[in-house]
């Protein structure tokens, strides 16, 4: 979910040396024509997994582990060793959002009722294939 810390756990992951992807690094599309609208407070499209960057980026020969941070419904094309579902409350989310750098999703009212919103529906299909959630 946004906000909660992936893209901190993914530098923290890093700083250790792991190989570790945030979803937000450009392995995402914006697709406004596949037709999946969402009402969230306002209608926006789907970002959408690059399925070929992120099965090259798993098949790294060279990292024993390699961590992916992201939610999306392609995530479900893939087998994994172990999902973690990173998860905090609303007034710690809603400071991450207003505080971090470089992605300013979140900033406006409309975003924020949108983040508020999407744990309702999504976080219980996150929950359910998740085998550690923090």
């Amino acid at each position: 979910m946004s906000g909660t810390g992936k893209t901190s756990v993914v530098g923290e992951l890093r700083r250790r040396g792991f190989v570790a992807h945030d979803r937000d690094d450009g392995y995402t599309s914006l697709d406004p024509e596949d037709g999946r609208w969402h009402w969230h407070w306002h209608w926006h499209w789907h970002w959408h997994w690059r399925i070929a960057d992120v099965r090259r980026l798993l098949a790294d020969a060279d990292a024993q582990c390699v961590f992916i941070a992201g939610c999306s419904e392609e995530q479900n094309d893939f087998t994994w060793d172990l999902q973690v579902l990173v998860n905090t409350q609303e007034q710690v989310t809603l400071h991450r959002l207003a505080t971090r750098a470089g992605n300013t999703f979140g900033r406006s009212s409309a975003q924020q009722a949108q983040v508020l919103a999407d744990p309702a529906e999504v976080e219980p299909l996150l929950r359910q294939a998740a085998h550690v959630v923090i």
